[in-house]
């Protein structure tokens, strides 16, 4: 099981006494917090400022395919790990969603890893290889 689906399933079956919401928006801010106080506010603050808020409320033209797949995840509850490119961010980000909370609220969780010095890489190499390619042949 990968690292983000063993938390989600930790999370998920804790025993939390408080009203799941309150303690969900606590936790977060807490976690914000800590990463603040990480790699400093200048870093955490393009992580820190999307918690809580919904798709529509952090770009007025969400792409289409984050849309519908995000849909499917809140009304199936099945979870998904996919790459995308934030083409205003020019970032690439690897993006697990998953469901939380009461099923009939329909709420998903996002966690995202900037993936982008990967790519770029991954890039580099294609075109050297593609480069080689060439002058063998």
């Amino acid at each position: 099981m990968n690292d983000s689906a063993s938390i989600v399933k930790q999370v998920s079956n804790l025993d939390i006494p408080l009203e799941r919401d309150v303690f969900m928006r606590t936790l977060i801010r807490e976690l914000s917090n800590t990463l603040q106080k990480v790699v400093g506010s200048d870093q955490a603050s393009g992580f820190i400022s999307v918690v809580g808020k919904t798709i529509t409320a952090l770009t007025s033209n969400p792409q289409a395919f984050s849309l519908q797949t995000f849909g499917d995840i809140a009304q199936s509850g099945k979870s998904a790990r996919f790459e995308n490119h934030a083409t205003k961010l020019n970032s690439w980000f690897d993006v697990y969603a998953f469901r939380f909370g009461q099923a009939e609220r329909k709420q998903i969780a996002v966690l995202f890893n900037d993936i982008t010095q990967r790519k770029v890489f991954e890039d580099e190499i294609l075109r050297h290889r593609n480069h080689l390619f060439v002058e063998l042949a």
